[in-house]
């Protein structure tokens, strides 16, 4: 009985590195103009479009022009 178990623990173990190194996987590179589709709804150039004009719209709205004017009179004329 327990040689039956051994020589099943065996095969077991020859047949899952077999199966698991028979696998191989292959890189491709693609141009990273190309559009990629990541899930069907949403892909690479998506995510760059929306990146992009967050972005813009960050750098674009009042609120820095606000924050400096703030920062400036609270800032110690003396200090510097």
């Amino acid at each position: 009985m327990k040689r039956l178990i051994f020589i099943s623990i065996c095969l077991l173990t020859i047949m899952s590195l077999v199966v698991g190194c028979g696998a191989s996987k292959k890189v491709t590179r693609i141009d990273p103009e190309e559009v990629t589709d990541l899930s069907g709804r949403w892909n690479d150039t998506d995510s760059r479009l929306v990146s992009q004009e967050m972005i813009r719209d960050c750098l674009n709205h009042p609120w820095i022009n606000e924050h400096m004017t703030a920062k400036a009179k609270k800032t110690c004329h003396y200090c510097w």
